[in-house]
C-alpha cells in the first residue's frame, strides 16, 4: 500500500488478508531523533487515513519511534513518549496494547526506543518482543502474530496443514502408542455415552501427540535462501555500517561534518547499485540451475516442471471481487450485515465492503438448493431425517448383555444365531481397507495413522469401544 505522507513518521504499510479473518494493517515506523516536532498529528493522520478506529481494521504499528516512556519499560520518559501516550489515550473507541522487549533496544544509553503498538484484539505468541543483533546501533525487534481463524473455533487446527505424513516415522509412532497403553475403557461394565465420549477424547489425544512427535512439520520454502549469497551479505553489512556512521555523524550536529556525511551517502548509493546487480545475477543463476535440472527423458515430470515456470500463479494475482450489486428482491441476503436504510428499495444497491461481499456470496450459493428460502437444503433434510430415525431407534433398544468380571466386552463368549459380534480381525480388516490418502476428519487424525496403529492398540481400544457398541446394538448376519 502507498505510505501516508507525514512530517516526521516515515512509514511503510502492508495490508494482509488472512483466511477467514479480518484484514490486518502492518505499519513499519521510523521517527528521526533529530526532528523535534510533535508526532501526534502524524499518528492521527495515519490512523484516520487507514480508518484504524473502525471495527474490523486491526493493526500493528512497529518500529523505531525514538521515544522513551515508563509504559514500555524505559527508565525515563521524554517528550515524544508522552506524545504517543496522549495519542493512545485520546482514542476512547479503540483499545490498544504496547509490546516491548525486556532489554533496551538502544544499549549505549539503555533506552527502549523500539516497540510496537497493536490493536488489543490481536493475539501474539508472546507480548514481549524478541531482540536480534543487527548492523545498526539499535537491536532488531521481532513479534509473532497468532491468527485466530473463525473456523478454528469449531474444528480446531488441522494437523494435515502442518505435518508431512509421508515422512512420518511409523515405527516410532507404534512404539509410543504401545508404551502409552493406559486405555480409559473398562471392559467389565456397560459404558455410558458420556464415558465413551470421554474415552474417545483421551485416545484422540494419545494419537495426536504421537503424530506430532513422529512427523516433521512443513517448512515454507523461501527462495531468498537460495539467492542471497556471501557476496550479497557482505555488501549489505557494508551498507548498514555506512548508514550507522551517517546517523552518528548527523547526531553530532556539526556543520563541518557535512562533506564527510555526503561522502558516506555517495558510497551507500554505489553499494545499493552493486547489491542490485549481484542480486539479479544470483537470481538468474538460480533459475538457470533449476531449468537445467529438468530431465526431458522423464515424461511424467517433464511437463509439470515446465508448467511450474511458465504457468501463471493465480494465487499471486490477488484477484478480489471489488463490488457486487444487490437487487431489491435480494435484500434478505444482507440481513444483519448492512444498515437496511442504506438499501435502495426500487433499484440496485452497490456493496464494496469485502467482509459483506464474502458473506453475501456465501448466503447466495448456500440457498441455491433450497426450494423455499426459509426451508432446509436437500442435504440438511437428509441429515435431519437420518438423525430422527437414529433417535427413535436408540430409544426403543435395550441392552441384552450386562458386562462384569466374568463376562467382559473383550471376550463376550455368547452365541446367537442371528448376531455377529465385533472381533479384532474384523475391525483390523476394516481399518486396513481404509484409503490412506485422505484428509483428516473432525478428530484431526488421518486414515494413514489409523492403518499404522499397533495391534495391541486396536485389540484393546477398538474392541472395547466398537465391541461394546456392536454388542449393545447387535449386527444381524445379513449385514456382516
Amino acid at each position: 500500500m502507498p505510505s501516508v505522507s507525514t512530517e516526521i513518521l516515515e512509514n511503510t504499510i502492508i495490508k494482509i488478508f488472512p483466511k477467514n479473518a479480518n484484514p490486518i494493517f502492518i505499519i513499519s515506523i521510523y521517527a528521526s531523533p533529530t526532528l523535534r516536532s510533535n508526532i501526534e498529528p502524524d499518528l492521527i493522520k495515519i490512523a484516520s487515513t487507514l480508518r484504524l478506529s473502525d471495527d474490523g481494521n486491526p493493526f500493528i504499528m512497529i518500529g523505531d519511534f525514538n521515544a522513551r516512556h515508563h509504559a514500555w519499560r524505559d527508565v525515563a520518559s521524554n517528550q515524544r513518549g508522552r506524545q504517543i501516550e496522549n495519542w493512545s489515550n485520546s482514542l476512547s473507541n479503540l483499545s490498544l496494547k504496547i509490546l516491548y522487549p525486556t532489554e533496551p533496544t538502544f544499549q549505549r544509553s539503555g533506552s527502549h526506543l523500539d516497540f510496537a503498538i497493536a490493536s488489543a484484539a490481536l493475539e501474539f505468541n508472546s507480548e514481549e518482543l524478541i531482540l536480534h543483533p543487527y548492523a545498526s546501533d539499535h537491536l532488531a525487534i521481532e513479534c509473532t502474530l497468532r491468527l485466530q481463524h473463525k473456523l478454528a473455533e469449531d474444528t480446531g487446527p488441522s494437523l494435515d496443514n502442518f505435518l508431512i505424513f509421508k515422512k512420518t516415522n511409523w515405527n516410532k509412532f507404534k512404539r509410543m502408542l504401545t508404551h502409552n497403553a493406559n486405555f480409559p475403557f473398562p471392559a467389565d461394565k456397560n459404558l455410558s455415552n458420556a464415558e465413551i465420549d470421554s474415552g474417545l477424547h483421551v485416545l484422540q489425544a494419545h494419537i495426536t501427540e504421537a503424530l506430532e512427535k513422529c512427523t516433521p512439520r512443513f517448512k515454507p520454502f523461501n527462495i531468498l535462501n537460495t539467492i542471497v549469497n556471501a557476496e550479497i551479505k557482505k555488501l549489505y553489512n557494508a551498507k548498514h555500517k555506512l548508514q550507522t556512521k551517517i546517523h552518528r555523524l548527523i547526531n553530532r550536529r556539526d556543520r563541518n561534518l557535512t562533506a564527510q556525511i555526503n561522502h558516506h551517502k555517495a558510497q551507500v548509493k554505489i553499494i545499493k547499485k552493486k547489491i542490485e546487480e549481484a542480486f539479479n545475477k544470483a537470481s538468474k543463476n538460480n533459475w538457470d540451475n533449476q531449468i537445467k535440472k529438468i530431465n526431458y527423458k522423464e515424461s511424467a515430470s517433464f511437463f509439470p516442471s515446465l508448467n511450474r515456470f511458465f504457468r501463471n500463479n493465480i494465487k499471486n494475482n490477488n484477484q478480489l471481487i471489488k463490488e457486487i450489486v444487490i437487487k431489491p428482491h435480494e435484500h434478505e441476503l444482507t440481513q444483519d450485515l448492512v444498515d437496511p436504510s442504506t438499501l435502495n428499495r426500487h433499484s440496485d444497491t452497490s456493496i464494496t465492503d469485502q467482509t459483506v461481499i464474502t458473506e453475501v456470496i456465501s448466503r447466495f450459493f448456500g440457498g441455491i438448493n433450497r426450494a423455499d428460502p426459509n426451508s432446509n437444503t436437500l442435504l440438511e433434510k437428509d441429515i435431519l431425517k437420518g438423525d430422527s430415525e437414529l433417535t427413535n431407534t436408540f430409544t426403543t433398544l435395550d441392552t441384552f448383555v450386562t458386562f462384569n468380571e466374568n463376562l467382559t466386552a473383550l471376550d463376550p463368549n455368547l452365541s446367537h444365531q442371528d448376531i455377529t459380534f465385533a472381533s479384532y480381525n474384523r475391525i483390523n480388516k476394516i481399518i486396513k481397507q481404509m484409503k490412506g490418502k485422505t484428509s483428516t476428519g473432525w478428530d484431526n487424525i488421518p486414515n494413514i495413522a489409523l492403518k499404522n496403529l499397533p495391534p495391541n492398540y486396536i485389540a484393546k481400544s477398538a474392541e472395547t469401544i466398537l465391541g461394546v457398541v456392536f454388542q449393545l446394538l447387535p449386527i444381524h448376519s445379513q449385514y456382516s
